[in-house]
């Protein structure tokens, strides 16, 4: 079977990664190298092979192979494409309307609140934002497309077996729900080392026509991945941010350079004329707020944070019963924790 072949030729140690993609360049497609291939079968571990197949199978997944015509013709030009890659969810992408949407895992408020909302926006414009399932900046960028049920692709840098960081395991579950993607370079079993993120991000920054950034400390991974869509000649956007914030200096390092300004979702869409699909409606929530939940969100503020030990100072409500209505308006968008524990609207 080409799949088996495909994982045992991709794990094989014989050859360096050079020599596994020219051959496949050389051949034509991947079939074609296995069908000229001599001894192909002896350099591959099946037992090992099998396991991850078998893997495969019970997550219901399903491989993206180099030279096949199946495979992303985005990704086969970069560089240093993935050999394989595994997949759940959906397999067959937009490639006309991709974009990475990346950033800092700790965004301020400012961050949350325009990630947010260039998120909806564009999701709502039929946009399908890639991102790495990571906290912060990528958790908006997935849970936006998840509330208006646009396909959103994660790409992870680890088996499928598992999610990091692991408080997002339903975020995922809700990815493939709506429709999406998870991919994953690494097969079963392998575990999120430090390396391994930013091979990560070159797939993310080489599935998109763009990669846009909110926010980013000096030494964030955004960088990185911003290294990759420059040398893959992608388009870079970024959004302003005030100039005494830590997280700022990257972005706006980035608009001096070169990279175009983020005011509002048309100075992204001008990149992606040709996206397949058309403007959606952003489902309605039926969700309505009990009574404490309204006096929490009286009390608090967008751009202020505060916490819930102010908000009982004030109130005969118990703690256990505002940390309850508190997480459920989180869940439905409405008011964003901060690292410190405070809260602000969305």
């Amino acid at each position: 079977m080409k799949e088996t072949l495909a994982i045992g030729f991709s794990l094989s140690k014989t050859w360096s990664y050079r020599a596994k993609k020219e051959g496949i360049d050389k051949a034509g497609s991947f079939q074609n190298f296995v069908d000229s291939a001599v001894n192909l079968t002896k350099e591959i571990d099946f037992q090992t092979v099998e396991k991850q197949f078998r893997n495969l199978q019970k997550v219901n997944g399903w491989l993206w192979i180099y030279g096949d015509e199946n495979y992303p013709a985005i990704l086969s030009n970069i560089p240093d494409p993935p050999l394989v890659v595994y997949g759940q969810g959906n397999p067959n992408l937009d490639e006309e309307s991709l974009l990475a949407m990346i950033g800092t895992r700790k965004p301020t408020p400012y961050g949350k609140r325009i990630a947010l909302l260039l998120a909806k926006d564009l999701v709502n414009e039929g946009i399908s934002l890639v991102s790495g399932l990571a906290r912060g900046i990528d958790s908006i960028a997935h849970k936006a497309s998840v509330d208006a049920q646009m396909p959103t692709i994660g790409i992870v840098a680890h088996g499928l077996d598992m999610i990091y960081p692991p408080e997002n395991r339903k975020l995922k579950e809700d990815i493939l729900s709506t429709g999406g993607t998870v991919l994953s370079e690494y097969p079963f079993g392998i575990k999120p080392l430090r390396g391994f993120f930013d091979q990560r991000n070159r797939i993310i920054a080489g599935l998109c026509k763009g990669t846009l950034v909110i926010e980013a400390g000096d030494k964030s991974g955004t960088r990185l991945t911003v290294n990759h869509a420059l040398a893959q000649s992608r388009e870079v956007f970024a959004v302003p941010g005030p100039i005494d914030s830590d997280y700022s200096l990257y972005p706006n390092e980035l608009i001096s350079s070169g990279a175009i300004m983020v005011r509002s979702k048309e100075d992204i869409l001008s990149l992606y004329p040709d996206r397949k699909s058309k403007k959606i409606q952003v489902l309605q929530s039926d969700f309505k707020p009990s009574k404490l939940q309204r006096q929490l969100l009286e009390f608090l503020d967008k751009n202020e944070p505060k916490s819930i030990e102010e908000f009982l100072s004030i109130t005969t409500f118990k703690p256990n019963e505002a940390m309850q209505s508190l997480t459920e308006l989180e869940l439905h968008g409405v008011v964003v924790k901060q690292v410190d524990s405070t809260y602000v609207l969305a």
